[in-house]
C-alpha cells in the first residue's frame, strides 16, 4: 500500500522545488536523523518532507513536516489552516486536546496530538503538530507523523512529551531552503 501523509493533500496547490544534488537538509528527532525528501511551495506558503534514510515520501513510518505560512502570523490562522486540510481525517468522535510547551521560545506557541485515518480506514497515523509564531513573521506547523499499527513497545503516550520537546529545538529556517 502506497503510504502518504495526509498533509500531502494540500500540497497539491503549491508547486514542487526541484531537489538539488547534494542540498539535503537533515536534523535530529528523537535520537534519529531526518532529511528533506520534498519541498514546494506559493506565494503563501512553504512546505518540506522529512524522512529516515531508509524511507521514502511515498513508503514511511515516521515523516515530519514543516509547514511555513507566509501570510499567517498568528497561532490561531495558523492552527484554522491546518486544522481545515486534516479536518477530513479527522474521526467523527475527534477532540484534539490542546497544550501549551512548558519553557516557550515564541511569542505563541501550541501543541496537540491527533489520530488521522482515511475514510475507509484502511490507513491511520499517529500526529503531534506544534505551532508557534512570533510577532511580524511567518507562523509554522511542525507536524511527527508515524503510522499505525505503532511499532511494538512504542509509547506513544510518554513520547508525546520528548517528541514535542525535540520538535521545538527544531529550527525551520536551518532546515528547509
Amino acid at each position: 500500500m502506497k503510504q502518504t501523509s495526509w498533509l500531502l493533500g494540500a500540497a497539491l496547490l503549491i508547486v514542487p522545488l526541484s531537489a538539488q544534488a547534494g542540498s539535503a537538509s537533515c536534523f535530529k528527532l528523537d535520537g534519529q536523523s531526518y532529511c528533506s525528501a520534498w519541498s514546494a511551495k506559493n506565494s503563501s506558503m512553504m512546505k518540506t518532507e522529512f524522512v529516515r534514510s531508509n524511507e521514502t515520501v511515498d513508503h514511511w513510518q515516521r515523516m515530519v513536516t514543516i509547514i511555513q505560512y507566509n501570510d499567517v502570523h498568528t497561532i490561531k490562522a495558523a492552527v484554522a489552516r491546518y486544522m481545515a486540510v486534516v479536518q477530513p481525517y479527522l474521526g467523527p468522535d475527534a477532540n484534539p486536546q490542546w497544550i501549551t510547551p512548558k519553557n516557550p521560545r515564541h511569542a505563541q506557541e501550541a501543541a496537540t496530538r491527533l489520530i488521522l485515518s482515511t475514510p475507509d480506514g484502511s490507513d491511520s497515523e499517529y500526529v503531534v503538530v506544534y505551532f508557534f509564531a512570533d510577532p511580524g513573521k511567518p507562523s509554522y506547523a511542525i507536524a511527527f507523523s508515524q503510522h499505525i499499527p505503532l511499532p511494538g513497545g512504542t509509547p506513544s503516550m510518554a513520547q508525546y512529551g520528548k517528541w514535542l520537546t525535540d520538535m521545538i529545538a527544531i529550527v525551520p529556517s536551518a532546515v528547509t531552503h
